[in-house]
């Protein structure tokens, strides 16, 4: 047992879509606790430079403090695939 070490928090499931709308990579955005502006500004950040590639991110399983997070600051992490409704964060 690790004494003092929090359990790691799944906060959402991270997507990136190439130019023709495949997934490119896929992973699960975990930290100790609830997730915070931090943690907004680096999705900000990667869907920044992703759309500059000609890519886009989405998110899925979305925990509610990273959702209150996102609209707190007007990002919509609620499409999950930029095909079918739109870029993920607008």
């Amino acid at each position: 047992m690790n004494a003092g070490r929090a359990t790691p928090v799944t906060w959402c499931q991270v997507t990136v879509y190439g130019p023709c709308g495949a997934v490119v990579e896929q992973w699960s955005l975990e930290g100790s606790g609830a997730p915070d502006l931090a943690v907004v500004d680096q999705l900000a950040r990667l869907r920044l430079e992703a759309t500059r590639s000609g890519m886009d991110v989405g998110l899925t399983n979305v925990c509610p403090d990273l959702a209150d997070l996102l609209s707190l600051v007007g990002l919509n992490p609620l499409a999950p695939d930029p095909k079918a409704a739109g870029r993920p964060f607008d």
